[in-house]
């Protein structure tokens, strides 16, 4: 009897896992953190159950809530959205095309609307670098918090 209870949740796990791996992709790491999600999902969903008997598994539940938070974060990749925003609203969307040089060569034009004077791209263009490291300094931080919270935590997600 336990032997056919453990091949149906078993075969329950291979239904749970087919679409992440029929979709899994090596090209980037975004599949990476989904398979990570996904892992996580599931450990925090028995920690919550009435199968876990682990005297922390509300809490183990808990910690594996933060770090599927942060995945979220990862997972959706708004953070240049997020950091170009304001810019976007104060300097107008970018149009880009693309102009034929003389040499046959092509180089790409980018223009924004608010963009008027030589002085205005000037100061677009240094806060356009400073809102594309925003960007990329919160990817870190989110990056840095969720290992730092599986490091940290990893070691007590048993039952």
């Amino acid at each position: 009897m336990r032997l056919l209870r453990v091949f149906y949740s078993n075969i329950k796990r291979i239904f749970y896992w087919l679409p992440i791996i029929w979709n899994d992709r090596d090209y980037d790491q975004i599949f990476f953190f989904k398979i990570m999600y996904h892992k996580l999902l599931s450990m925090k969903k028995f920690f919550e159950s009435e199968e876990a008997l682990a005297v922390p598994a509300k809490k183990n539940a808990k910690d594996i809530d933060k770090a599927l938070n942060i995945l979220e974060r990862i997972i959706a990749d708004e953070y240049d959205e997020n950091a170009f925003m304001w810019h976007d609203k104060k300097w107008g969307d970018i149009n880009v095309s693309t102009i034929k040089l003389p040499n046959g060569n092509y180089k790409l034009n980018m223009v924004r609307k608010n963009v008027i004077t030589a002085e205005d791209e000037e100061i677009e263009k240094k806060e356009f670098h400073r809102c594309f490291e925003r960007a990329e300094k919160q990817r870190k931080q989110d990056l840095e918090y969720l290992f730092k919270i599986i490091q940290k935590y990893v070691l007590e997600w048993w039952d």
